[in-house]
């Protein structure tokens, strides 16, 4: 039997993260645009209260992100992304082993 592996897991689920927000982009639903912002500024949040630059300075309700700030963001999504698929793969290694 074939080993799952965690990379193409970590790659389907940046796709469908992507997939998701670009759909919400180009379908422009409210709920799922909410969804959207949220992705990019809820991993935003703490390190702006640490007094990081990951917000535009500029009296914007939602300011958009900095370059640090995209760069925060992509390495949240990526190390989330990485930790789940190591886990899913570990317990389908697991249950394949007891079976």
């Amino acid at each position: 039997m074939q080993m799952l592996r965690p990379v193409p897991v970590w790659l389907a689920l940046i796709s469908i993260h992507l997939a998701v927000c670009v759909g919400g982009q180009l379908i422009g639903g409210d709920s799922l645009a909410k969804i959207v912002v949220s992705t990019v500024h809820s991993p935003l949040s703490p390190f702006d209260k640490l007094g990081l630059p990951v917000f535009q300075q500029t009296g914007w309700f939602l300011p958009p992100p900095t370059l640090l700030g995209w760069a925060t963001v992509v390495l949240f999504w990526l190390a989330c992304y990485w930790c789940f698929a190591t886990m899913v793969t570990w317990l389908f290694k697991r249950i394949s082993r007891s079976a």
